[in-house]
This record gives structure tokens, sequence and C-alpha cells, in this order.
């Protein structure tokens, strides 16, 4: 589960480090780090948990042949887990926060933006630093996907990722980050719909002793129908704001009539058609 990240981290440092600066290595470590972290998170935890299959004994989850004294996983593997987890919250989040604020005033702004304006873009001056919450709670997620097991304790690992949801929810109502208002609405909206996902979920996995199979039937629809949804939703919002902000099929209907409605007979006047549009369609995005 590391190899790949490492190799990744490895490559991209060495390309960096010949072809580049300093600040071409920092940019292309937070890419890395954005894309790996929570996987890396998720590997450190799966030393953490330990499961019962009978009464007097327990075993780590991650290799039932490693017997857990006491309930509790053994000291090299918590010594193990709690350095990585320590280690990537230093180096993921808290080096994100030092990140934005220090380059926010020490270097110039041309400069910042090549390099980590992809983290503080579309946010509102007192929000540049929510990328930080971002990336905080993929780590979460991928903390209780490992240190819980599904199989073991379904109802926990629901919950728990019900109270990181909540928790997202309430700090995105409270801040409003993005610039857009649109967007702000948008998250909500997502936040709110993940909370009654879980929600039914929980009532999946915890029905009384003789509850009629409609009920489970029930719940299951209702979170299919909630994750059918809001896909097409968002499928729908970001389908209408790309044809409403290139206007694509409308410049191509304005190129077609102002050629007096004559018809294209092979593939290089499509082309042509084509090439004109989307510039015309840069040219007015550009200029908006």
């Amino acid at each position: 589960m590391l190899s790949l990240p490492c190799l990744v981290l490895f490559l991209l440092s060495m390309w960096a480090l010949t072809h580049g600066s300093l600040h071409s290595f920092t940019k292309h470590t937070v890419i890395w780090q954005n894309a790996f972290y929570p996987e890396l998170v998720g590997a450190f935890a799966t030393f953490l948990p330990c499961v019962s299959l009978t009464v007097k004994e327990s075993f780590m989850a991650w290799d039932l042949d490693h017997e857990c004294p006491s309930a509790f996983p053994p000291l090299w593997a918590a010594g193990l887990s709690g350095g990585g987890l320590l280690f990537c919250v230093l180096t993921g989040p808290l080096f994100w926060w030092w990140l934005i604020s220090r380059w926010s005033v020490d270097v110039e702004e041309e400069e910042r933006t090549r390099v980590i304006g992809f983290l503080a873009a579309g946010y509102k001056p007192e929000a540049k630093w929510w990328e930080v919450v971002v990336l905080s709670r993929r780590m979460a997620w991928g903390f209780v996907g490992s240190k819980v097991p599904v199989s073991f304790a379904p109802v926990r690992f629901v919950v728990s990722f019900m109270l990181i949801t909540q928790t997202a929810q309430l700090l995105q109502s409270k801040h409003h980050p993005y610039i857009n208002d649109h967007l702000n609405k948008l998250e909500d909206r997502v936040l709110q719909v993940s909370m009654l996902t879980l929600i039914c979920m929980t009532l999946c996995l915890s029905p009384w002793y003789g509850e009629p199979l409609g009920w489970f039937v029930l719940f299951a629809l209702t979170v299919t129908v909630l994750l059918m949804g809001t896909l097409s939703f968002l499928l729908f919002k970001v389908g209408g704001a790309f044809i409403r902000k290139f206007n694509f099929v409308g410049r191509v209907s304005t190129l077609i009539a102002t050629r007096g409605g004559e018809t294209c007979e092979d593939d290089s006047d499509w082309q042509s058609l084509f090439e004109s549009a989307t510039t015309d369609t840069t040219e007015a995005s550009d200029s908006s």
C-alpha cells in the first residue's frame, strides 16, 4: 500500500530537483500529498485495530497470526502507527497551513500563485486555508476506514463517518469559504445529502429482532436514490455550468448561420468550424 505513493514521491522529487527549484519541489510535494496522504493515513492506521474471533483471544486485524495482548495492539505496532500518523499530520495539514500563511506574506504574488495558487484559488481571503480542512477531512475518512473494520463493527464505522461529515457541514455552514456563493450552496447540499445517506445506512445496519424485510429494502432504496440523485444533480450542475461558460453549441450554430447555411462536405470543413468555435469560446472566456 505504501510502495506506490513512495515511488511517485521519489520520481517527483528527482524530477523537481533536477529540472526546477525548491519552489517546484514544494509544488509537486503538495500535489503528491493531496493525492496520497489519505491512503497513507489509512495504511498507518491499519496496525491499530484488534478483533476478537473468540471470547478470550484478540488478533490484529491486518494479520490474524499476531495476537493482541489485552485487546490492544503491541507496542511496536502502536509506535509505528502513531509515528506515521503524527508525521502525516505535521507534514500534511499543519505544513499546508504554514505554507499558505507564510507565503501569503513573504513570497511575491506571481511566484505564490504559480506554486500554491491551486490551494487558495476560489476561496475568500479570510478562508484561504480551507484546503487544510478538506485534506484533514479526507485523512480522517482514511483513518476511520482502516481503524474501524466494517466487517466487525459496521454501525460504528458508519457513525464515525457521520461524525466527520457533520463536523464538515458545521464548518461549511459557519465559514462559507467559497467566493462563489453557488459553490457554497452546492457544498452545503452535498454534505446534507451525505448525512441523510449515512443515517439511512445506519438504519439498514441496525434492525431490531424480527423486523420485516420491507424496512431494510426501503432504507436501502433510499440510499440508492440519494446517491444516484446526487450524482445526477452534480453532473447536471457541472454540465450546465460548462455550457453557460463556454456556450460552445451556440457559437457553432452562430458560425453555421453566418456561413449562410452552407454544409460541411468533409472532415476538414468540420475541423475548421470546430477550431473557429473553440477560438471564439476561449476569447470570450478570457474577456469575461
